[in-house]
């Protein structure tokens, strides 16, 4: 195992599925579906099972460790993904939600899954892009209490609580790990 290159493909790939399947159920559960809560579990797992076999594939490819021949600055904590494709993605994350909560309406709130975003962005290991991902998370945390109906309840300011604590966590985390020069060891 390379330890240098942080988390390999295919553990990014269960998380991102266990976190699929975890949001599915959300969604089904609120709907109380059966089939549905079936295809929204069986979606992520058959997606991972592709993803790590198209994965194993290209790591062959590669070699053991790609990320050890680059550059320490271009490094982020997951092989093979620059820290800017990961801060676009934890972007794109919060979004996705945002858009799906909004779509939703009253019906299925989903602004606690917002804290995606910024836990997505410590991967990059840049304080500056966790930072303004976890700023994104919180306006649409803000925002999104208009089409969930709860604007200015105790729920929404709890949602809001848990993407405001998440954010700074994963800024602070971000920023002790450049601090401790965690990019620059071999």
């Amino acid at each position: 195992m390379c330890v240098q290159c942080g988390l390999r493909r295919s553990h990014g790939v269960l998380i991102i599925c266990a976190y699929l399947a975890f949001a599915g159920l959300i969604l089904t559960s609120a709907y109380s579906s059966t089939i549905g809560m079936l295809l929204w579990t069986a979606l992520p797992v058959a997606i991972g099972i592709v993803l790590g076999a198209w994965t194993r594939r290209r790591l062959r490819m590669w070699g053991s460790c790609p990320a050890a021949s680059r550059a320490g600055d271009d490094r982020s904590l997951v092989d093979g993904w620059s820290p800017q494709r990961l801060w676009l993605l934890a972007l794109a994350i919060s979004s996705i939600i945002a858009g799906i909560d909004a779509a939703l309406g009253h019906h299925v709130v989903l602004i606690g899954l917002l804290i995606a975003g910024p836990c997505c962005a410590l991967l990059a290991g840049r304080w500056g892009a966790t930072a303004s991902t976890g700023i994104w998370a919180i306006a649409l945390a803000i925002l999104l209490g208009l089409p969930d109906g709860i604007w200015g309840s105790w729920t929404h300011i709890a949602f809001l609580g848990a993407v405001v604590v998440v954010a700074a966590a994963t800024t602070a985390a971000a920023a002790v790990m450049r601090n401790a020069g965690w990019h620059d060891r071999p």
